[in-house]
């Protein structure tokens, strides 16, 4: 240390009268001056310059020199803290924790997963990169806490198989399929314990003749690891089953063995046999459950002593189950959420009128059935979707299906009848925005959030009455008071709106003008103190029109942004693309708009 600081005092030393450099009065009286240099003086400073070219080049080369003899003691340096860490890494604390010890720090580790299309979800069971069995990577004594002492992270977990594979001149195999799936789940299982389990079991099939099929072994290997998971049936607690029918043909097993199931998500193919699903009929503790898809006349039979949430998205049979739905709601007391939506347009036998069922404790409903909606009573409900087929497959083929055209006539009298105060309205694929909208909108004074959602491919030409909307939004702008006591005459208390149009294919959408800009401005201009706090307008298809993005109401609307105003914008004409303006808050702008939408 002491010979390097030596060298560097004697190389500082070396260049030290260039501190003590000043140049000659001449030359100073010369630089106070513009007069041009004599030719004597000009050789005078060139010889100057020539004279300082040497000494400016060798300290550049002692620079250059200390700057890689810096980089290459640093990266020795690097590598010496490696080893050191190494060394310190073998006399870690963790590694005199009682195995059972770090088994708890390790099930504190678990990542609650949370998808989309997904009702329940967990660590990718034929994965072994994934969750716990990546875990068990590490070292031998962290392999022995995850097998022996975690229990809980093998208790939530994914078992998928891919829905569709494209058709080629070879058929082609599922990669995992080399693998023992059926070993590794039931190691998996094992290593659970007695450990609720919460799983997703997603084997959905094929919808179509063109894709690829899966291979009599393959499917003997599906239905094995099915088989292994109803023998765990005991310790069901959350199940999302997306099965076909020749697996819902072996539900029945469980019956009377579902005594600690609290949660139900079940789908299966339309072409599933009629009959009675009777797995769930002793399931004294369900609180949740979806029926999704399934035979028209499929009778599911469970208890509806704790239901809190209920789902049927079954297509509409020939025999109205209205009766039953109302049956259902009347004798479910703890019945919080209920939804009722079909995949199957509405029979025209649909008419008759049934009488009126009243549930104090629903707060969310979503149908569409006129009939149904006006026969309920509901003073309790705070949350409305008016919708009708109910797609969570992600399945191109599946096609949405409008809400009937008296949808909005039976949400008027189930309001007025129930006199509930809706908060939020979500309305997907409603055919006629007409006066009954306006109508409900002036029952609803505490409404916060207001979405309009359309599928235009799915409507018919009178969905997108402009004017209808038009009307709506200028009595949206219309109120009374001046500063802090301006108070708007339709839905006072309005936070978030939402329109959402989709697949919207050479067409102009008339209502989202300037008039619908000015709505917006009149409710946000009031800055941080306003009570409407944000707005989303996503719009896509071939060659469609928004007018007010291509006006200067877009810009002022985007000024907005900054007085407080959530704004997501995006416009998709398939030839240009407007993002979402407010960029400050875009990775939250989604899941913030879809809790209120």
């Amino acid at each position: 240390m002491q010979s390097t600081r030596n060298f560097l005092g004697n190389l500082l030393a070396r260049y030290n009268w260039i501190l003590d450099f000043n140049h000659s009065p001449e030359f100073d009286t010369l630089m106070k001056t513009n007069t041009v240099p004599t030719n004597f003086q000009s050789h005078q400073l060139n010889t100057s310059i020539q004279g300082l070219d040497p000494s400016i080049r060798d300290i550049q080369a002692e620079i250059v020199l200390l700057r890689n003899t810096a980089t290459s003691l640093e990266s020795r340096m690097l590598r010496l803290m490696a080893i050191r860490r190494d060394y310190k890494g073998a006399l870690s604390p963790i590694r005199r924790l009682p195995v059972e010890v770090l088994g708890e720090i390790l099930c504190c580790t678990r990542e609650r997963l949370r998808y989309q299309l997904y009702y329940v979800c967990g660590f990718d069971v034929f994965n072994i990169s994934d969750g716990p069995w990546y875990l068990g990577h590490v070292c031998r004594a962290w392999r022995v806490a995850v097998e022996t002492f975690c229990p809980d992270l093998w208790s939530e977990m994914t078992i998928e198989f891919p829905d569709r594979l494209d058709k080629n001149d070879i058929r082609p195999t599922f990669p995992f399929f080399g693998k023992n799936m059926l070993a590794i789940l039931e190691r998996a299982l094992e290593r659970s314990r007695k450990c609720d389990l919460n799983f997703s079991f997603r084997y959905p099939g094929y919808y179509n003749d063109t894709w690829a099929t899966y291979s009599d072994a393959e499917e003997t290997l599906i239905k094995q690891c099915f088989d292994l998971l109803l023998t765990h049936s005991t310790r069901w607690r959350s199940v999302e089953l997306f099965i076909t029918p020749f697996l819902l043909a072996r539900l029945p097993r469980i019956r009377g063995r579902v005594n600690n199931l609290q949660h139900m998500y079940l789908m299966c193919e339309e072409t599933a046999e009629p009959g009675n699903i009777d797995a769930f009929e002793i399931a004294p503790k369900l609180k949740t459950l979806h029926l999704t898809d399934m035979h028209p006349e499929a009778i599911i039979m469970f208890p509806q002593r704790n239901l809190i949430t209920f789902l049927d998205a079954r297509p509409l049979s020939d025999t109205d189950r209205t009766p039953e739905q109302l049956d259902l709601i009347a004798s479910c007391s703890n019945l919080l959420s209920f939804s009722y939506h079909h995949h199957s347009e509405i029979p025209k036998s649909f008419g008759a009128q049934f009488p009126i069922t009243r549930n104090t404790s629903i707060r969310s409903l979503s149908a569409s059935l006129a009939k149904f909606i006006s026969s309920l009573d509901l003073p309790a409900l705070n949350r409305m979707t008016v919708r009708s087929g109910l797609d969570i497959t992600g399945n191109p083929d599946f096609a949405e299906i409008a809400c009937p055209e008296d949808a909005l006539s039976g949400l008027h009298v189930l309001i007025t009848r129930s006199g509930c105060s809706l908060t939020v309205l979500h309305l997907i694929d409603v055919p006629t925005m007409d006066d009954q909208l306006l109508s409900i909108l002036r029952l609803t004074p505490q409404l916060l959030a207001l979405t309009i959602e359309l599928r235009v491919f799915t409507l018919t030409s009178s969905s997108l009455n402009s004017a209808k909307l038009q009307d709506i939004f200028r009595h949206m702008a219309e109120n009374q008071g001046e500063g802090t006591d301006k108070k708007y005459i339709l839905i006072p208390s309005l936070k978030k709106m939402a329109i959402i149009i989709r697949e919207l294919n050479f067409m102009t959408i008339e209502f989202l003008d300037d008039g619908f800009v000015d709505m917006v401005i009149s409710r946000g201009a009031s800055g941080r103190s306003s009570v409407f706090e944000g707005l989303s307008v996503i719009v896509s298809g071939r060659e469609c029109h928004v007018p007010f993005v291509y006006t200067p109401a877009r810009e002022t609307l985007e000024a907005l942004v900054e007085d407080g105003l959530r704004l997501q914008l995006i416009v998709n004409d398939g030839m240009n693309w407007v993002g979402d303006v407010d960029e400050a808050h875009h990775s939250d702008s989604e899941s913030d708009f879809s809790v209120g939408f």
